[in-house]
C-alpha cells in the first residue's frame, strides 16, 4: 500500500496527540480506558486481543493501515503505561514487527526511519537475524546507506551460520543494486560515497567466501 506524506503527518499528529493526552490522565485506570476506546476504533480490536496475539498472528490478520497504527499504539503503550520490562519489550518488538511489514516505499520509510531506530536501539537484543534483515531493507528503502551498512555489519557481528548467510546475501543484493541504480551525489546524501560501497562490497564478499 501506498502511503501519501499528508496521511503519515497527519497519523504522526494524531499519535503524538494521543500519546500527549495519555501522559495528562494521571488515573491507570482512565488510561487503560482512554486507550481501549482507541484502539477499537483505529484497529478494531481490543487491547486485550492485541497483547494476546504474537506479532506473526497480527501481521497475518490486520491489513496495512491497522497494522501501522497498532505499530504505533504499541509503542505508545510502552511508554505511556506502568508495565514490567518484559512487557515493555514485547509491545517494542511488536511495534517494530508491525512496522516492518508496511515499509514498502521510500517516503514512508524515510519519514518513519527515525522512529524504526528507536524500536531497534531499545530491543536489539531480542531481534531475529530476519529481524535485523528486515531493518537494513527499511533503511535501505528509505536511502539512509550509512545507517543500513551500520545495521548490517552489527548484526553480522552477532550472527552466524546460515543467519550470517542470509544477511550477507541481502546486503550483498541491496547493496549492488544501489551501486547500480544510484548517482554518486545520491551515494553521498545516502552517507555512503560511492568509494566507501565499493569497500563495504568488497568487504561483504570476503565475508561470504570465508563462510563458504
Amino acid at each position: 500500500m501506498y502511503f501519501q506524506s499528508d496521511y503519515i503527518l497527519r497519523m504522526i499528529q494524531m499519535m503524538g496527540d494521543f500519546f500527549k493526552r495519555l501522559l495528562d490522565i494521571l488515573d491507570e485506570t482512565m488510561k487503560k480506558e482512554e486507550y481501549e476506546r482507541f484502539i477499537r476504533k483505529q484497529c478494531g480490536l481490543s487491547g486485550e486481543t492485541a497483547d494476546s496475539l504474537s506479532a506473526d498472528s497480527l501481521i497475518d490478520m490486520l491489513p496495512d493501515n491497522p497494522r501501522l497504527m497498532l505499530s504505533e499504539l504499541f509503542y505508545v503503550r510502552a511508554n505511556a503505561f506502568e508495565l514490567l520490562p518484559e512487557e515493555r519489550d514485547e509491545c517494542l518488538y511488536k511495534a517494530l514487527r508491525l512496522l516492518l511489514t508496511v515499509g514498502h516505499e521510500n517516503l514512508f520509510c524515510e519519514m518513519r526511519q527515525e522512529r524504526l531506530l528507536s524500536l531497534y536501539d531499545a530491543i536489539y537484543d531480542s531481534l531475529t537475524a530476519r529481524d535485523l534483515a528486515g531493518v537494513f531493507s527499511f533503511l535501505i528503502t528509505a536511502e539512509n546507506y550509512s545507517k543500513a551498512e551500520d545495521v548490517l555489519f552489527d548484526a553480522l557481528d552477532t550472527c552466524a551460520g546460515t543467519d550470517a548467510n542470509m544477511l550477507l546475501a541481502c546486503g550483498i543484493a541491496a547493496f549492488e543494486r544501489v551501486n547500480a541504480e544510484n548517482t554518486d551525489g545520491e551515494l553521498i546524501r545516502g552517507g555512503l560515497p560511492r568509494a566507501e560501497l565499493a569497500e563495504t562490497l568488497d568487504e561483504l564478499l570476503k565475508k561470504r567466501e570465508m563462510n563458504l
